[in-house]
């Protein structure tokens, strides 16, 4: 399996607006009858809600109904070529956080927010083609990431290795705290990809 990152262009924030509005036209255009499902935690519906129902609410009409079910660790979907299951992260700043392994033909691990070492983690990811790994700060920083439960590039990288992971994409990088990312990833005898705004990931 080997990734491809073909570069895509961003996004301006003064165009979100209009997006959404052209996602909405195209989803009332195909007749979306489906409810639109959100697994999160309970404090992500508080948001979801808030959202919805002051900036969406303004852009686009929605034609289908939205639902919210809380997370919670083990299998949240199994229909035929696809499974969803969650484990929760190592993140004591937060209420609850979860990481995802989506498995459809390929095994994807998303760790979100997490300290490492985090065994729940890496059962989750025990194994997968790829994993999603924070990268928050890196090694001059890593006090501060321990105090607010994040990891390091390469506390990233050796989580990576403990999963068995076939390949590691990192995200979650704060450009103040880890500005050697790409210094540190050249020195990693592995294939490490390091995520950027609006990239594109194909899976071969």
């Amino acid at each position: 399996m080997s990734l491809l990152s073909p570069p895509r262009p961003r996004v301006p924030r003064h165009r979100l607006p209009q997006i959404c509005a052209e996602d909405g036209h195209r989803r009332r255009r195909h007749g979306r009858k489906r409810p639109w499902r959100i697994y999160a935690p309970p404090h992500v519906k508080k948001v979801v809600k808030l959202v919805t129902s002051h900036f969406v609410a303004e852009t686009v009409s929605t034609p289908y109904k939205t639902t919210s079910r809380r997370v919670s660790s083990g299998v949240l979907l199994d229909p035929p070529g696809l499974r969803v299951e969650a484990a929760e992260t190592c993140h004591h700043t937060a209420e609850e956080t979860y990481a995802y392994r989506l498995s459809a033909g390929v095994d994807v691990l998303f760790s979100g927010d997490t300290a490492p070492r985090c065994e729940p983690l890496r059962r989750l990811g025990a194994g997968v083609d790829v994993a999603v790994l924070e990268a928050t700060c890196n090694e001059e920083n890593k006090e501060l990431c321990r105090r607010y439960a994040h990891s390091t590039t390469l506390e990233a990288l050796a989580e990576g290795e403990a999963m068995k992971a076939g390949e590691v994409v990192l995200t979650h990088i704060d450009d103040r705290l880890n500005p050697t990312i790409y210094q540190d990833v050249k020195k990693a005898n592995r294939p490490v990809l390091v995520a950027e705004d609006n990239m594109t990931i194909k899976l071969q």
